[in-house]
């Protein structure tokens, strides 16, 4: 017995300029050979193998997962579903494979001729020998129709980003969200959140606190009505945190690169952050906004792939 390793990510509409639903050679690492295709139902296809053991397959499948999203969300295709957006429920066969080493959450990720589970997202396949007999593999997807000529390289198709996991995929699934949302103040409000949620609180300089520890005792020793004073302490409370667009600036400025597209990556949150305001305030935030915002895509992408490392490399010391 032998495994493929497969990922596959569906886009919202035809992307590819390729012959569709035929297997194009990436390259041959050692004994490993790379294909992908584009079908007729708008998926984009990365299979590897074959693998003498079903783990090195999963890892493989893993990356290549990571890999094809990202380069897909990074050039600009508009993603339909990427799979696997809940990690606990996806369908997978009751005779687990015999296979030692893997966690048994990740067991859905493992399929046969006989059960089959759904073709997006990370999979490992069972073959006899060869990485051909993956077409035994039968997938039925609905399809659409427009067309944009695009090009694709998944030549480093296996470049590590970071390893995938629950939390890499419900940063897949916000990003996937934000993509599809056709409001540009709603893609900025689901970025900026995003960012919001992975920035670290903290205290601003202690100059400002110890201003701000001032105007409350005087609020506290004035004559005004307690709840009066209260709402006082709270409002000056508030200001002993950073704001959300430094906090975000900060995490930018540790994970993201400096400039994009000749714009700085301070300037970049800035804009994605007026657009949210405006939006939050009622504007129809329409395509004047999109040329300095859109960039808050690549931030957020560059953002988790250094975070997810740092991340990794903690738990490794």
């Amino acid at each position: 017995m032998a495994y493929v390793a497969h990922a596959a990510v569906q886009l919202a509409n035809d992307e590819s300029p390729y012959e569709k639903n035929v297997w194009h050679f990436i390259k041959q690492n050692g004994s490993i050979e790379y294909r992908w295709k584009f079908c007729n139902d708008f998926t984009y296809h990365i299979i590897a193998g074959v693998f003498e053991s079903a783990i090195d397959a999963l890892q493989c499948a893993k990356q290549l997962y990571v890999s094809l999203f990202y380069e897909l969300v990074w050039h600009g295709f508009p993603i339909a579903d990427a799979g696997c957006s809940s990690y606990e429920t996806r369908l997978f066969h009751d005779e687990e494979p015999e296979v030692n080493g893997y966690s048994g959450d990740e067991s859905f990720f493992f399929w046969t001729k006989r059960y089959q589970g759904g073709e997006l997202g990370p999979g490992v396949f069972e073959v006899d020998q060869s990485i051909d007999e993956f077409d035994e593999y039968r997938f039925l997807r609905a399809s659409l129709t427009i067309r944009r000529d695009s090009d694709l390289c998944f030549d480093n198709a296996d470049v590590y980003y970071f390893s995938y996991c629950r939390e890499a995929q419900e940063y897949f699934n916000t990003i996937m969200l934000a993509e599809s949302a056709f409001e540009y103040g709603m893609k900025m409000t689901i970025y900026c959140g995003l960012l919001e949620h992975l920035s670290e609180n903290r205290d601003k300089e202690q100059d400002i606190l110890c201003v701000l520890d001032k105007l409350v005792n005087y609020v506290e020793s004035s004559s005004l009505p307690a709840e009066k004073k209260d709402s006082l302490k709270n409002f000056l409370n508030t200001g002993r945190k950073v704001s959300a667009n430094q906090k975000c600036i900060a995490l930018c400025e540790r994970y993201a690169k400096p400039s994009y597209g000749g714009y700085t990556c301070k300037k970049i949150i800035g804009e994605a952050y007026s657009i949210r305001s405006a939006f939050s305030h009622g504007d129809n935030c329409d395509n004047r906004y999109s040329e300095c915002a859109a960039y808050i895509k690549l931030v957020v992408l560059d953002v988790i792939k250094n975070y997810m490392r740092e991340k990794e490399n903690k738990r490794t010391q």
